[in-house]
């Protein structure tokens, strides 16, 4: 991912909140190490929208923890999609057989079963699991109460609101809130990227890309490594205008970063004041889910699209003005 080294905080680019807090926090845990102290690194919550760098962030922490395996190894963090666990007891299996040493990651924890989330809350606060035996006797199955290794554990989503009250408002000050990226920061993650690579680009030229990506890294990034592709079947190092231009071309994506689709939503509200979530699915002929989920969020961060009280959708003068933009 990185030249030469594993990610640490100085590659912690554009969250200076996050990078501040995160370093006072891996401060406290090893000073406590030092005093011989056995205390887990607290369990920390990852939150704010797609592409952001939770899961780099995540393994940035994990490197600067620098835990170790009996032998003196490192270990790799282990990541884990809250859609992976299906059930209770595939996750106490996992929470068990976890060691000191371990980190877990729990990316979009809000996937998590109810279940799964009040268990997870008693593993946070009291590092214990209470697990079923086998029933003896007439009494029917009983349960047992094991302690857990000292083991790191950091959740991530994208949605907040779908996690337990009671979960949710377990973290407080170790709730770290990921805000989206300016144009300086997202040319310099573009940078740090290149320097891995045997190609350069201007700034105009990352620029470019980052308005495309909406200014979301890991669109960006996902584009940089096209355009580095195009770049090496050219036998050229020097990334041009034409070289991201004729990407994007062939991605079918406009100089706004819009793709067919979003055209497509963004006419259907040019010819209407108002339009229902339903009636934008049905004209597009797509889920509504997909509209929510993979349209809408660029576009209300760009403020091209608003939300009535009713929750119509409407055109925004910006939008507007970009759409006839980019049919021009």
């Amino acid at each position: 991912m990185f030249k030469n080294h594993l990610a640490t905080l100085s590659d912690l680019v554009g969250q200076p909140t996050i990078n501040k807090r995160l370093d006072f926090a891996i401060k406290v845990y090893k000073k406590k190490r030092e005093q011989g102290k056995k205390t887990p690194f607290e369990t920390t919550m990852f939150t704010g929208a797609s592409g952001l760098g939770k899961t780099l962030t995540a393994n940035i922490l994990h490197n600067e923890l620098d835990n170790r395996d009996p032998d003196g190894n490192r270990v790799r963090i282990k990541d884990i999609n809250g859609t992976q666990i299906s059930s209770n007891a595939q996750l106490v299996s996992l929470l068990l057989n976890a060691k000191d040493h371990d980190t877990i990651f729990f990316d979009e924890s809000h996937m998590l079963s109810k279940e799964a989330q009040n268990l997870l809350l008693t593993v946070i606060e009291k590092r214990i699991i209470e697990v079923n035996v086998a029933p003896t006797g007439e009494n029917g199955a009983t349960s047992e109460t094991l302690d857990l290794s000292n083991f790191t554990l950091i959740l991530a989503t994208t949605d907040l609101g779908q996690m337990i009250p009671a979960l949710r408002g377990r973290f407080g000050a170790s709730e770290l809130v990921f805000k989206p990226y300016t144009t300086d920061y997202m040319t310099e993650i573009l940078q740090m990227r290149l320097a891995a690579t045997d190609f350069s680009a201007s700034k105009d030229v990352l620029d470019s890309i980052s308005y495309r990506a909406c200014n979301i890294p890991r669109t960006a990034i996902l584009y940089l490594y096209k355009i580095t592709d195009m770049a090496m079947i050219n036998d050229v190092t020097v990334i041009s205008e034409s070289h991201v231009n004729d990407i994007f071309s062939m991605l079918e994506i406009d100089k706004h970063g819009f793709k067919e689709q979003d055209l497509e939503y963004l006419k259907l509200l040019k010819n209407n004041k108002e339009v229902a979530l339903s009636v934008l699915a049905g004209s597009l002929n797509i889920a509504k889910i997909t509209i929510t989920e993979t349209i809408e969020p660029a576009l209300f961060k760009r403020r091209l699209i608003t939300k009535t009280d009713s929750s119509k959708r409407s055109l925004t003068p910006e939008g507007r003005r970009i759409l006839e933009t980019s049919a021009a």
